[in-house]
């Protein structure tokens, strides 16, 4: 029942993926994601579990998105987007200056550097939900970053439009990432969980995949230094953002 969007990548509804466990693992097939039976909400768990395993494995380039913010007289705090999980930019981009400005931590250092600093030199840290810098800003700018965005599914609202959330919760949901690979974690996390004999081989089996999918993924990354905003280069996690 899997089918492919118009740039060939497969897609799967989370009811889908749940029926092929399902037979898989010779459990009962399940009819509704809310059915609200044991069975259907073990499975389920055994999905959610997964899904996170992957979401947390890896910055997968799919979730990769761009924040911007334009500052004025006095901007200090700019609060972070509410899909936000980490930043992968290596700083943030000053358009306007053609710079970078990169992390600081929330330490003695910054009491230093928030003493001393001026808006010219400016660092930044994530604080409570927030991007923090060191000294207000004097004047208009633009500035890029890039973040993983927590929004691994794929739904629709009331009105019928396209949203992203980190919750499974209508039959139709989509798992953003690979299908497949979140089937193999499902059923590996299942048999480590009820210890059975085959645990180790399953899990052997999704970190295979895992690895392979991860080594795709890195393939499709574009490191074009800020020619683009869309195209900011990411590295490692930086002091300061996760």
């Amino acid at each position: 029942n899997s089918h492919q969007d118009k740039m060939g990548k497969i897609q799967m509804t989370i009811l889908e993926i749940m029926k092929q466990i399902a037979r898989q693992v010779k459990d009962p097939v399940p009819q509704s994601i809310t059915s609200n039976d044991d069975t259907t909400n073990e499975l389920l768990g055994y999905v959610e579990d997964a899904a996170g395993m992957i979401f947390n494995d890896f910055d997968w380039q799919v979730l990769n998105k761009t924040g911007c913010i334009d500052t004025h007289d006095g901007l200090q705090t700019v609060d972070l987007p509410s899909d936000f999980d980490s930043m992968t930019s290596y700083g943030i981009y000053d358009k306007t200056h053609c710079r970078v400005i990169t992390a600081e931590t929330m330490d003695e250092r910054w009491e230093r550097i928030v003493r001393n600093v001026s808006a010219d030199d400016n660092k930044f840290a994530i604080q409570q939900n927030a991007i923090v810098f060191t000294a207000p800003f004097r004047e208009e700018r633009k500035l890029f970053y890039t973040y993983k965005s927590t929004g691994f599914v794929k739904t629709h609202d009331a009105a019928g439009n396209i949203v992203y959330t980190d919750v499974f919760a209508n039959d139709g949901d989509e798992f953003v990432l690979n299908p497949h690979l979140l089937i193999q974690g499902a059923i590996a996390v299942r048999s480590v969980n009820l210890q059975l004999a085959d645990s180790a081989l399953r899990m052997q089996r999704y970190e295979l995949l895992l690895e392979k999918r991860k080594n795709k993924d890195c393939a499709l990354l574009q490191s074009v230094p800020y020619t683009n905003p869309d195209k900011v280069i990411t590295t490692s996690k930086i002091m300061g953002v996760r």
